[in-house]
Parts: structure tokens; C-alpha cells; sequence
């Protein structure tokens, strides 16, 4: 969020007159929900949580490098590309996340962690935009895009140092990506759809 907000307050203020760059940046943001949302579960379910995690990390690290420095040789269509890029690391990211909670945590302790994990979430989703507004006027847009690059790679150490069982990090199994195909991620997704109301 950090990076999103600072830059679309960066894009207002080098250019004012062309507001659609700031409505970009919200789609660049939005759009990758719509586009991955039939990928996302089976990836999940199918692959090493931990391993998409920080790869996710590694993803988004890589895309901040990308966006300053495409904005320091004003290439703005990169930005956007990157822009996308890294909340389409984001969107394989927060569900591996949540599902590896049951990795860390006792089984009688899981509604506790998810109502913190929740109320984390809810909290940055409150106070995100007023800390992303304090790091860029304070470091500027190099400086807000640096922050959270460092906080995805703090973010993939973590993660890799914590010890999560196989059984947590591949609940079905491994899978090969020679396996996924349309036919199973719409399965998979109707599966998944049927899963809601019980």
C-alpha cells in the first residue's frame, strides 16, 4: 500500500494536468484481483505455500527495483506494468499467508490468530493510506517505493526462517505445473464456490 498510494500522490504532483495517471494507478492496483481470482486457490492448494510466499516477496521486491527505476528515467507506461505485477504477486501472497497460520499456531489457538490476523489486516487497511501519506512526504516517492522494498525482503526472511510442516505447506500433495490446466482450476473453482455455504 505503501508504494501504491506514494506513487499515486507522486503522479498528481509531477502531473497535475493528467489525472488519468492516478486512475492507472487504481487499476494497476484492482486489476489483478479480477484477472487471478480463478488461479489463485488452485495455486494455493496445489503448490508449497511457503515457497509462494516468498516468492511473492521476492516478486514484489524485484517490481519496486523496477518502478524506481523506471521513474527515474520517466518511463511511466513501465511503472504501470510493474505496478501491475506486483499486486499480482500480492494476490498469490495473502492466501498461501492465511493458510499456513494453521502451520504455526496450535489447533486450539486458530480462532485467535485468524481474529488477529484479521484485525491486523483491518487495521493497516484504517491507517495504510495516513502512513503511506507520513512516508512519502517525509523520504519522497525513491524513498517510499525503498520501504517497502526492504519490508517485502524482511518479509521473505521471516517467513523462510519459520519451520511449517510439509502436511501445512502442501496439503494435497506436490502437483507439477504440467498438471494445472483450465479444466481443473474451473473444477477446483466450482469446488470451491460449493465450499461457501456449508
Amino acid at each position: 500500500m505503501i508504494a501504491g498510494m506514494s506513487l499515486m500522490f507522486y503522479l498528481l504532483d509531477q502531473y497535475g494536468k493528467q489525472p488519468v495517471y492516478a486512475t492507472m494507478t487504481q487499476i494497476m492496483i484492482a486489476l489483478p484481483a479480477l484477472i487471478f481470482f480463478l488461479l489463485v486457490g488452485t495455486v494455493v492448494d496445489r503448490f508449497d505455500r511457503q515457497r509462494i510466499c516468498m516468492a511473492s516477496n521476492i516478486c514484489c521486491s524485484l517490481c519496486n527495483i523496477g518502478i524506481l527505476i523506471s521513474l527515474y528515467y520517466g518511463m511511466i507506461l513501465l511503472v504501470f506494468i510493474f505496478l501491475f505485477l506486483e499486486n499480482a504477486c500480492i494476490q498469490f501472497f495473502s492466501p498461501s499467508e492465511q493458510s499456513m497460520i494453521q502451520g504455526v499456531v496450535e489447533s486450539d489457538q486458530y480462532g485467535a490468530a485468524a481474529g488477529i490476523n484479521q484485525m491486523e489486516n483491518g487495521l493497516y487497511a484504517l491507517f495504510g493510506v495516513g502512513i503511506a501519506t507520513i512516508v512519502y512526504w517525509t523520504f519522497g516517492i525513491y524513498g517510499s517505493i525503498l520501504v517497502n522494498t526492504l519490508t517485502f525482503i524482511m518479509s521473505g526472511i521471516l517467513i523462510q526462517t519459520i519451520f511449517i510442516p510439509e502436511k501445512v505447506r502442501l496439503p494435497n500433495g506436490r502437483t507439477k505445473w504440467k498438471e494445472v490446466n483450465l479444466k481443473m482450476l474451473i473444477t477446483e473453482f466450482k469446488e470451491g464456490i460449493r465450499y461457501i455455504p456449508k
